[in-house]
C-alpha cells in the first residue's frame, strides 16, 4: 500500500549517502542518520529494569520466524544460529513440525502482494502467548534472516523492554517524523473518517501514503473473513510515517507486546491485507499503541564497510557491495565479498552485523562458522588465538561463482595462474 517496489525504495535508498530515504510528493532527498552509538535518544530510556544501563544480566532474546513449511533454511537455523535459543516458527502449509502454529492466510490479490504476509504479525502474535513468558525481547524475521545475538545484546544495552521500543533497519521516513539522533518517537493518530481514505485503486497509485498520512486498505467482510474493497470496504488504519526493513529482522520489547490486546493484534492482522509483511506490523503497532519508540540500527552498514571497503580505492567501487551485503546477502554470487566478510569476522571479533538476510543455503553454515562468537555459543572455530580459516574449494559457498569467475578471467586477460592464484589477489590484479 505504499506503492512502487521494493525495487524502487531500493534505488531511492542507495542514491543517498545513508540508507534513509527522506521521500515525499516533490521527493525531498535522503539525509544521514548518526549511529546509535551517538545518540541521545529522545525516546526509549531504560527504566528501572534487569537489562538497563550497567545492569550485567544479559537481555532475554526470544525468536519468531516464518516461512515455507518445509523450508531447508529453517532446518539449518535450528542447527547453527538458533540452537538452543527460545523460538517459534510459523508455516506457509499445515505440515511439518510446526503444523500447529499454521494461520490460514489470505488468497492473494493485487493488493495483498503475497499469500503469507500475514505470517510476520501472526509469528508476533503467536511468540508473545509462548515463548515471551520468559523473555524480555522478540526478534520477528523471516526464515532467510540470521540475526547475531551479541549485536542485538549491545542496541539493547540501556533500553528497557518494558517500554514500547521497536529496534531495527529503517528503510525510509517521511518529513512528517524525522528521527533524531537515530530514533522517534511516534504517537497514535486520529482515528480513520471516510474521507481520511488514502487514494487508490492499485497499489502503484498510493505512491506518497506514508507521506500523507491517510487511512489505507479498505476492506470488507467476506465469505473467507475480509478482503480488500474500494467501494464497499472501511479504511481502520493509518500509514505510519516510517518503516522498518523486515528482511533484516525487527526487534520488539516486551512493552511493545504487553500493551497490545491479543483481540486487537489479531483483528489487525486480518483485516491489514495491503503491503509488504515489514509494513503491515509497523502499520499495527502504529494504530494499536499510544506511543512508541523506533530505532534505527546501522550496524549492518557499520560491519559491511569494515568488511569490504579497501584504502586507495573509490567509494563508489565498494559503496554498492557496502549496501547491499547491508540488507541482503550477495556472498554466493560474488567471491570476494564472501572471502572478505569471513576474514573480517575472525579480523574483528568485537564486532558483529545485527543481521544477514538471504543467505544462500550453501552459506549458512559457512557465516555460522565463522561468527561463533556472535551468537554466544561456544567458538568451536576459534580456539586461543588461532583465526577462522576462509573456506576454501568447495567448503565456500561462493566456489561454483568464483570458478566461473577465474575461467572469465583466464579468457579475458590469459593469466596462466587463474586456476590456482589467491582469489582476491585476482580480483586486484583484474
Amino acid at each position: 500500500f505504499l506503492g512502487g517496489s521494493r525495487e524502487d525504495c531500493w534505488q531511492k535508498a542507495r542514491s543517498g549517502l545513508s540508507f534513509i530515504a527522506i521521500l515525499s510528493a516533490s521527493g525531498v532527498a535522503s539525509t544521514s542518520v548518526p549511529s546509535r552509538r551517538d545518540m541521545t535518544a529522545p525516546c526509549g530510556w531504560a527504566r528501572e529494569h534487569p537489562t538497563a544501563a550497567g545492569s550485567k544480566s544479559a537481555a532475554r532474546i526470544a525468536y519468531a520466524l516464518y516461512g515455507r513449511a518445509e523450508s531447508s533454511r529453517f532446518q539449518l537455523s535450528n542447527a547453527t544460529w538458533l540452537r538452543g535459543k527460545p523460538h517459534i516458527f510459523i508455516p506457509d502449509q499445515p505440515t511439518g513440525p510446526w503444523a500447529a502454529l499454521y494461520k490460514p492466510v489470505h488468497r492473494k490479490s493485487a493488493f495483498e502482494r503475497f499469500p503469507t504476509d500475514a505470517n510476520m504479525l501472526w509469528a508476533a502474535h503467536v511468540a508473545n502467548s509462548t515463548v515471551m513468558h520468559s523473555s524480555d525481547w522478540l526478534f520477528v524475521g523471516d526464515d532467510d534472516s540470521m540475526p547475531f545475538e551479541r549485536e542485538i545484546q549491545r542496541q539493547v544495552r540501556g533500553l528497557s523492554s518494558a517500554e514500547p521500543n521497536v529496534l531495527g533497519y529503517v528503510g525510509f521516513s517521511t518529513p512528517r517524523v524525522r528521527l533524531q539522533r537515530g530514533s522517534a518517537e511516534l504517537t497514535r493518530p486520529v482515528p480513520c473518517r471516510a474521507a481520511d481514505v488514502c487514494a487508490g485503486g492499485t497499489e502503484g497509485d498510493e505512491r506518497n501514503n506514508s507521506e500523507h498520512g491517510c487511512c489505507a486498505c479498505p476492506t470488507a467482510p467476506s465469505a473467507n473473513g475480509w478482503k480488500v474493497s474500494w467501494s464497499k470496504g472501511v479504511a481502520s488504519y493509518r500509514v505510519p510515517p516510517l518503516f522498518f526493513y523486515g528482511g533484516t529482522g525487527i526487534l520488539l520489547s516486551r512493552g511493545v507486546l504487553d500493551a497490545i490486546t491479543s483481540a486487537d493484534w489479531v483483528s489487525c492482522t486480518q483485516r491489514m491485507l495491503c503491503g509488504p509483511s515489514d509494513d503491515r506490523l509497523l502499520t499495527c503497532i502504529y494504530n494499536l499503541l499510544p506511543r512508541v519508540c523506533a530505532i534505527h540500527v546501522d550496524q549492518n552498514e557499520n560491519f559491511m564497510r569494515g568488511a569490504l571497503q579497501r584504502a586507495g580505492v573509490p567509494a563508489a567501487v565498494w559503496n554498492d557491495a557496502v549496501w547491499n551485503n547491508a540488507l541482503w546477502s550477495t556472498m554466493s554470487a560474488a567471491p570476494i565479498h564472501g572471502i572478505r566478510i569471513i576474514a573480517h569476522f575472525a579480523d574483528s571479533p568485537a564486532h558483529c552485523p545485527w543481521s544477514m538476510h538471504k543467505l544462500d543455503t550453501s552459506c549458512i553454515q559457512v557465516v555460522y562458522n565463522a561468527s561463533m562468537h556472535c551468537h554466544g555459543h561456544a567458538p568451536a572455530a576459534h580456539v586461543g588465538s588461532q583465526k577462522f580459516v576462509t573456506p576454501v574449494g568447495r567448503e565456500a559457498c561462493w566456489w561454483r561463482a568464483e570458478q566461473q569467475e577465474r575461467k572469465r578471467l583466464q579468457a579475458k586477460f590469459g593469466w596462466g595462474d587463474a586456476a590456482t592464484a589467491p582469489f582476491e589477489e585476482l580480483h586486484v590484479r583484474s
